[in-house]
């Protein structure tokens, strides 16, 4: 697969978490949830970060798994 459906994908699972975490501060509810939540958007930011670095560098996701894993 390209790199950019990866990062599209994970802006939009971001944006996801980003609005949970809103709602569940304006309405005062999810107390447990909301550390989860920000710990899920931060490990996605870097996630994206890593993405956009790599596409800079113009890999491809297989050149990715083979840095990563070989």
């Amino acid at each position: 697969m390209k790199l950019y459906i990866f990062i599209l994908i994970e802006i939009i699972f971001l944006m996801m978490i980003g609005l949970i975490i809103y709602h569940s501060e304006q309405s005062k509810s999810l107390k447990l949830s909301i550390g989860l939540n920000k710990i899920i958007f931060i490990i996605g930011l870097i996630k994206l970060t890593g993405f956009i670095y790599v596409f800079n560098k113009n890999m491809k996701m297989c050149d990715l798994a083979n840095e990563i894993w070989c």
